[in-house]
This record gives C-alpha cells, sequence and structure tokens, in this order.
C-alpha cells in the first residue's frame, strides 16, 4: 500500500501534519513498514519503519523504529519541547524492549502555567549558572 499526499490533524493537541507519505507491505502474517513520515510547519518530522508479525491483526512480535527531527510534544499546558527521536521498540506485547535516545534541543516551562492550580514552592537545590542567555538549575 502506498500513501501519497495525506495529512493528519491531531485536534485535541492542536497539532497539523501537512505532510503524511507511507509505503506499507502485507504479506502473510506480515506488515512491513518501509517508511511512514509525518511533516508539518511548526510540528517538526517523524518517521517510522520496521514490521511486525501478526494473528488476525494482533501483533506477535514487532520491530519499530521513529526517527524525528525537532518533533514538538505539547506534554502539558506549561510544557512544551521539541526533540529528536531515535527510538526503536521490538519484542512481543507481554514483553517489549524500548532503546534509543532522546535529544531535547527546545524546551520551555512556564511555572505559572505549570502550577495555576495548585500553590507551589520551588527550590533550586543546585548551582545556576547562566549561557547563551538560558539558565541552567
Amino acid at each position: 500500500m502506498h500513501l501519497t499526499e495525506g495529512a493528519l490533524t491531531l485536534r485535541k493537541q492542536g497539532l497539523v501534519y501537512e505532510t503524511l507519505t507511507a509505503d506499507l507491505e502485507f504479506a502473510g502474517n506480515t506488515i512491513t513498514l518501509s517508511d511512514l513520515t509525518l511533516k508539518g510547519d511548526k510540528e517538526g518530522s517523524l518517521r517510522l519503519s520496521g514490521g511486525m508479525t501478526h494473528e488476525n491483526f494482533r501483533p506477535l512480535t514487532f520491530n519499530l523504529r521513529a526517527v524525528g527531527d525537532r518533533l514538538y510534544i505539547p506534554f502539558h499546558s506549561g510544557v512544551d519541547a521539541r526533540i529528536d527521536p531515535d527510538l526503536t521498540l521490538s519484542g512481543t506485547l507481554e514483553a517489549p524492549a524500548l532503546s534509543g535516545k532522546i535529544t531535547v534541543p527546545e524546551g520551555r516551562v512556564s511555572l505559572e502555567r505549570l502550577f495555576a492550580k495548585q500553590v507551589s514552592e520551588i527550590q533550586v537545590v543546585a548551582p545556576v549558572s547562566d549561557e547563551n542567555g538560558l539558565m541552567r538549575v
């Protein structure tokens, strides 16, 4: 199956991926994902590849890789980040294994929004340094 000129909107998260392409192959009890790519002007990009075996579309084994570039993650109303993931999920549903790395080139926390519903007291317990206009805590 070959998908071109697709798009994906995640309304709840407010994300729009203007480009969605996919190459899938279904052969017996195996699904091979040669490439599934999502790209958004503000959302960054994510590429998935790999495959799985199944029984009536219930996954038996899988080996999937996700690689992203400045992928926007709206984690919480007070926390958002852009990440560069390079992750592999393999194994079975009973024994999945996740490996790889996630680089966070950009992240922001609004303490007012994060703790808007509760009173909080923040105490810095490590030395603070200022580098390139960013405060590291």
